[in-house]
């Protein structure tokens, strides 16, 4: 491909795509970008997955460093973490910052997907749904997610309705929510593009990425597909841009998922932030200006010219 097309540029996609491009811009000596640079490696042993002195952790370090010090360019997910490589002496002129993005029309509300998609779960005309996204466990809460879920559930009572939509075994997650005491609970997995219509069936959100040492570095994906639904998101503190995003727009709110009081308080602002008038287009109109896909253009136009 590389003796065919003779490509000036290659950009790869994360730390193991970065780890071939590397190879091929030594070989032929392309400049490279690198997008979504992340600290995989600090994620998977801040989660206790990897032992620090075990080989997957040190080998994906070292591709880190390899790439942080080889590519021409590197994409990071927040700002926290282009300052920490800049602090590590790596060039401002070779980092920049992209968010996780999305098709925001693709996720937009629809109040019609709303209608059926609720009647065909079951969920009640007065209910208030929270919606889960995503895998339990690792660098995401585990216990605590469903301890989260199930302080929202006692606290709007009869109207509080779990959405879980995960990989994971329903059976497990049901017996699960239940012993936290979510009695009024969807799970399932669903393709990609149904992901919308379910998301504009619910009125809160939560991201359960966990807020350790290294998650000022990452970008949950999760949230700007709930924002572009319009959906406030319960998020920890730490995590990314996001936290603080959340904080400053009102996208959400930013809470302890591990402390009951701090929790209970927390769904109370949330579900107040849903019921504002307006508040679905405004969370939307956020997501439409910060994290839709249309910035790829001018944000790559920015990065070849500066190659």
């Amino acid at each position: 491909m590389m003796s065919e097309y003779s490509p000036d540029v290659v950009i790869a996609r994360g730390v193991p795509a970065g780890n071939l491009a590397l190879r091929l811009k030594r070989r032929h000596r392309v400049r490279l970008v690198i997008e979504s640079f992340e600290p995989h490696a600090r994620y998977m042993r801040d989660a206790g997955v990897w032992s620090p002195s075990g080989p997957k952790f040190m080998i994906q370090a070292l591709l880190e460093w390899r790439q942080r010090s080889g590519a021409d360019h590197l994409v990071c997910l927040s700002t926290a973490f282009r300052d920490e490589l800049l602090g590590k002496g790596v060039d401002p002129a070779r980092v920049s910052v992209m968010p996780c993005l999305v098709d925001t029309a693709a996720f937009a509300f629809d109040s019609v997907a709303r209608a059926k998609t609720r009647e065909l779960l079951g969920i009640r005309g007065d209910d208030v749904v929270i919606v889960h996204l995503g895998k339990f466990g690792g660098v995401y809460y585990d216990d605590e997610a469903f301890f989260a879920l199930g302080e929202f559930a006692s606290r709007l009572g009869e109207q509080g309705f779990v959405m879980v939509l995960t990989p994971h075994d329903p059976e497990t997650v049901r017996r699960r929510a239940s012993q936290w005491g979510i009695s009024k609970l969807s799970v399932g997995s669903v393709e990609h593009d149904e992901v919308p219509r379910h998301l504009a069936a619910a009125d809160v959100a939560i991201t359960s990425v966990r807020p350790l040492a290294s998650s000022a570095a990452c970008s949950p994906v999760k949230d700007a597909e709930y924002w572009a639904n319009g959906l406030p998101v319960l998020i920890s503190p730490g995590i990314g841009d996001d936290a603080d995003l959340t904080s400053q727009h009102r996208l959400g709110v930013v809470a302890d998922l591990t402390d009951r009081t701090a929790l209970g308080s927390a769904v109370d602002e949330l579900v107040a932030i849903a019921m504002e008038a307006g508040s679905r287009d405004r969370i939307a109109a956020f997501a439409r200006a910060q994290r839709d896909v249309a910035q790829l253009d001018s944000h790559y136009e920015r990065i070849l010219a500066g190659l």
